[in-house]
């Protein structure tokens, strides 16, 4: 249902290609993913700092027949505008929100509304991440990881796990539909290296936070990530990350 409406919404009465641009499109799974699901003729722009995954991406589009170009690009607030075309009638970016500031978020709001644009914003992390079996340590982690979330990923301050909200109320504000749907990964024995991935990642960023608040952090980090592995190994281990998927369509086409 999602993509159904931002495709009739992108699509206008014209078969003109639609021009959909993809912010911080990394190896372009987010582009892949949705370039079958939107029954328009459309042209992707694919917007990254790291000119090797964009080359990735584009051959990705390449070989489903999907029209693409490229541009490396290093999307700060002040950049953003001049990085999207003033055609574009789609914006879209997955696993990008939660690492940005409030005001990379304005920008993105003043982008979308000045182009008129749907906007569609997916996987921005939410905050809770539930591990099964449970361990004691666990919210410990997560309130670790949450704190260096909200820290610097060089747009300024990132707004962390408030994003999602934080973008829907500015978009509300400025007169656009909105509508959140829930996107959790549920994760279990098969998705191994993901999770293991996933685990590593949280113990880094805690271990960061915990020695940053003048607690060493190591041992009892330690005996977590240890007990989740055990746990992974042996196929018992089932993690939940929370998401949120974010769409907006310009207040003119609203229904």
């Amino acid at each position: 249902m999602l993509h159904r409406d931002v495709a009739g919404q992108a699509g206008c009465a014209s078969r003109e290609p639609v021009t959909i641009v993809d912010l911080g499109a990394g190896s372009g799974s987010n582009a892949v993913f949705l370039a079958s699901r939107l029954r328009v003729p459309k042209q992707w722009l694919l917007l990254d700092h790291d000119a090797s995954l964009l080359t990735v991406a584009k051959d990705r589009l390449t070989q489903l027949g999907v029209s693409s170009s490229v541009a490396e690009a290093w999307l700060t607030a002040d950049s953003l505008a001049a990085h999207i075309p003033s055609d574009a009638r789609l914006i879209t970016a997955s696993a990008l929100i939660d690492l940005v500031s409030e005001e990379w978020l304005d920008a993105l709001v003043a982008s979308a509304r000045s182009r008129r644009a749907a906007l569609l914003v997916t996987l921005s992390y939410s905050g809770q991440f539930r591990l099964e079996p449970a361990h004691p340590d666990d919210e410990r982690v997560q309130a670790l990881v949450n704190q260096h979330q909200r820290g610097e990923k060089g747009t300024g301050r990132a707004l962390g796990p408030d994003a999602p909200r934080v973008l829907a109320e500015k978009l509300k504000q400025a007169g656009h539909s909105v509508e959140v749907f829930e996107s959790p990964w549920r994760l279990n024995a098969r998705d191994g290296a993901l999770i293991s991935q996933l685990l590593e990642g949280w113990v880094a960023a805690a271990a960061e936070l915990a020695r940053g608040n003048n607690d060493d952090g190591s041992e009892w980090l330690s005996d977590w990530l240890s007990d989740r592995k055990r746990r992974l190994a042996e196929g018992s281990l089932s993690v939940s990350v929370h998401h949120l998927d974010l769409m907006t369509l310009p207040p003119d086409q609203v229904s």
